[in-house]
């Protein structure tokens, strides 16, 4: 295939969740089977979302903008967690159910407010709220090195090295 590859170069079909048959379910694999279904149409979102090229205004294949990069990470957020639920399901860890659906809707909703109402400012907003744990972490890590005097944790310099970029806190 020659140019870029957009959306109608993919055969999607979006399955809609068997609500009748979740209203007369009668055991949990029935849950469990419409769970998996939701899985699989977001991650083959994602894969397509992640094959398509995107062109600027000259016709040339370009990158993910900062933007759409957040869009897509929130999809990729959303799957892995969906992931992780099953999992927990399926191995009847029930303590780690809740964590996961609230990770879920959390990045459900954050991803179709951005989708719905988003501009670069929101954008930015978003991001800035996103480091703020990472923030705190690198403050508490550089007060504890002072507080020995400088002396640096592997753990620490890891932390620092594999966290989010530095520069934005």
């Amino acid at each position: 295939m020659n140019g870029p590859l957009s959306l109608g170069d993919f055969d999607y079909t979006s399955r809609a969740v068997d609500e009748v048959g979740l209203r007369a379910a009668t055991s949990e694999d029935t849950f469990a089977r419409e769970a998996f279904e939701c899985l699989k149409e977001l991650v083959q979102s994602v894969v397509i979302t992640a094959g398509i090229q995107r062109t600027d205004e000259f016709g040339d294949v370009r990158g993910l903008t900062r933007d759409e990069a957040i869009l897509a990470g929130l999809m990729v957020r959303c799957a892995k967690l969906q992931f992780g639920l099953l999992s927990a399901s399926a191995e009847r860890h029930m303590e780690l159910l809740n964590f996961f659906t609230r990770g879920i809707i959390e990045t459900a909703v954050n991803l179709r407010f951005l989708l719905e109402h988003g501009t670069p400012e929101l954008s930015e907003a978003f991001v800035i709220d996103s480091l703020k744990v990472d923030k705190r972490l690198l403050r508490q890590i550089e007060e504890n090195v002072g507080a020995r005097g400088g002396a640096v944790l592997p753990i620490e310099q890891r932390m620092r090295d594999g966290g989010r970029v530095p520069q934005l806190l």
